[in-house]
């Protein structure tokens, strides 16, 4: 065997061990995974809890029942607005795929006092626009006028 061999077939091993390696720390970390999605029932139901707080002391709570198909934020506040009349603005930005809410139950964001409508799903700051966060049966979706959660979107705990 030639040194060029060698050499190609020890870089091949090294490069092949270190991909190797790569997979396995993905999959110990839980960003790899074996596991068939969970894909609800054809008839199963979505249904979810929506919390709006107005950060003046006013909340407001709806049960919210959804086909799996549209099981997304977006489709949570539609329903709200069908069923118990919520009312919400929004502006849809293409290059996000997805809806900005700017006003709900006519309570409207307010830049001068650094005030805007944030959404969380389990207690959990969501940082998808509403069009792309699909709910599951179960969660809770939370509305918050309040200042922006700069320091979560940029991997900061505070």
């Amino acid at each position: 065997m030639s040194q060029k061999a060698l050499l190609t077939a020890v870089v091949g091993i090294l490069a092949l061990s270190l991909s190797c390696a790569g997979i396995l720390k993905l999959i110990d970390e839980g960003t790899i995974t074996f596991e068939y999605p969970e894909f609800p029932l054809a008839n199963e139901t979505i249904n979810v809890t929506m919390i709006i707080d107005y950060g003046d002391g006013r909340i407001d709570s709806y049960n919210i029942s959804l086909d799996p198909k549209n099981a997304t934020v977006y489709h949570a506040l539609l329903e709200a607005r069908e069923r118990y009349g919520l009312s919400f603005k929004a502006k849809y930005f293409p290059q996000y795929k997805s809806h900005y809410i700017y006003s709900i139950n006519s309570t409207e964001e307010n830049p001068k006092a650094n005030k805007f409508w944030q959404y969380y799903i389990n207690g959990n700051y969501a940082p998808l626009g509403v069009d792309l966060q699909k709910v599951k049966n179960g969660d809770v979706i939370e509305w918050k006028l309040q200042e922006p959660k700069i320091e979560i979107l940029e991997g900061k705990n505070g």
